[in-house]
């Protein structure tokens, strides 16, 4: 199943999620699943990029859970990806193919994110140290994308979080909407002692 989240901005639905953007003229891929459904992936791609006259640049793998990693081998040889990219310490797992429960076919790394905060074309990379020591959250034009990580909302800044699980709109709680009165905002009554 493809769905769009926004203008350029894809998810592809196979056992787990995997984000495409469009950025400019880059194709950018978030993970890979976990590698049981590479046709279902592959070809949500294929379609996707059928609309476009444009190659995956990067893929970027948040962690090395299976979920996000165990289908990367596959889709880095049929698109032929120059620049995988992971955290340093998340790389060491993912080069010897070790995932959180099972094995997958090992990733050869060639972009290892060192620092907190990087910055790849339009692409800030966060270092989040969770699930893992070097998960990493991708943040693109307002949206998150963060691998097996469950992220709570983060109001004002962004309006989607989407995961290998799930891609969700923030909405804004209604304790914080601007319409609803809050008990401390209402006018104190007179009284008779």
């Amino acid at each position: 199943m493809i769905g769009k989240i926004s203008q350029g901005v894809y998810y592809i639905k196979g056992d787990y999620n995997v984000y495409l953007i469009i950025d400019e003229s880059n194709g950018i891929l978030v993970n890979s699943s976990d590698g049981e459904d590479n046709s279902l992936i592959i070809e949500g791609i294929e379609e996707i990029l059928s609309s476009y006259n444009i190659d995956i640049k990067y893929l970027i793998l948040t962690d090395h859970h299976e979920e996000s990693s165990g289908g990367a081998s596959y889709v880095i040889s049929f698109f032929k990806i120059p620049f995988v990219i992971s955290s340093s310490e998340e790389a060491t797992f993912i080069r010897k193919g070790i995932g959180k429960n099972r094995k997958y076919n090992p990733v050869s790394i060639n972009l290892e994110i060192k620092n907190k905060i990087t910055n790849i074309e339009n692409l800030r990379i966060i270092k989040a140290n969770s699930p893992s020591l070097g998960s990493l959250i991708v943040l693109y034009n307002n949206i998150i994308f963060s691998g097996v990580n469950r992220i709570s909302s983060i109001i004002d800044k962004i309006n989607y979080i989407c995961n290998a699980y799930e891609c969700k709109k923030v909405e804004e709680p209604w304790y914080l909407r601007r319409d609803v009165g809050h008990v401390g905002d209402s006018p104190r009554q007179n009284t008779v002692k």
